[in-house]
């Protein structure tokens, strides 16, 4: 199967003082497959989505190895083409509430950047919200982010992914802030895109989450993949004590 992305012994450090926050990673999406990259808080993942997105700053983090994106090298392009790929890629944030600005309505944030008739681009975003599960979309355009829910922030995220027809969607911890609900709704769209052939990259700390949704499942802690497998294999057999341990708190956690 060919790979959409594939990133090659990424190793990503501070300039300044030259801690080390990612090393030797090593991880690839494929069309229509979720790879699940999981570890706890301060293991180095954030660091990564921000590389693989192209929002790392490269003036304070020095940033080596690959990330190759249908066999182009994103890492190694200009900031100017990096923008110019930016569409291929799309990233969902962990907080919906802090990834739109709140003095435009959602329609022109939904627009931003795409070309066209004005009427043309919002009856595309009407018609991505409505295959997200979102009512009465042309309402929705004229709201305000503060007047909608973060699931529903976080639809109109996975929406405007549509609307990039992104190949590659990496979702950075979109469960997060919501409850068991909208969890289950945005996992579903989610795994929507998936079906159509769209490869995602999911970061989580959550086992559970995981077990929903991953084709393979990836480990990292203190900036290090530690296990890397089919998710069948990591969630039934792991190998690694650390995806032991963290495999063992996720069910003390649902039994609790």
């Amino acid at each position: 199967m060919t790979e959409l992305l594939s990133l090659k012994n990424v190793g990503i450090k501070t300039k300044e003082t030259s801690q080390q926050i990612v090393t030797d990673v090593n991880l690839t999406v494929f069309p229509g497959k979720t790879t699940v990259l999981l570890g706890e808080s301060g293991s180095g993942k954030t660091m990564l989505v921000k590389a693989i997105t192209g929002i790392l700053n490269r003036s304070h983090m020095s940033l080596t190895g690959n990330g190759f994106y249908r066999g182009t090298d994103l890492f190694s392009l200009s900031e100017a083409e990096r923008r110019s790929w930016s569409h291929h890629i799309a990233l969902i944030m962990q907080n919906p509430m802090t990834s739109f600005d709140p003095s435009l309505k959602i329609g022109k944030q939904m627009a931003t950047g795409f070309q066209g008739r004005r009427s043309d681009v919002y009856g595309q975003a009407a018609h991505a919200l409505k295959t997200v599960g979102l009512p009465r979309p042309k309402e929705l355009l004229k709201s305000y982010p503060h007047e909608l829910s973060g699931g529903m922030l976080q639809r109109v995220m996975i929406a405007i992914a549509m609307m990039q027809s992104a190949s590659v969607i990496v979702a950075d911890e979109p469960t997060t802030a919501l409850d068991v609900v909208n969890q289950e709704l945005v996992l579903n769209e989610l795994n929507k895109l998936r079906k159509t052939g769209v490869g995602l990259l999911l970061i989580t700390h959550d086992f559970q989450v995981a077990k929903k949704c991953a084709d393979v499942i990836t480990v990292m802690r203190e900036g290090r993949i530690v296990e890397s497998g089919e998710a069948k294999q990591v969630l039934e057999r792991p190998k690694n004590e650390y995806t032991k341990a963290l495999l063992e708190a996720s069910v003390l956690c649902r039994k609790g």
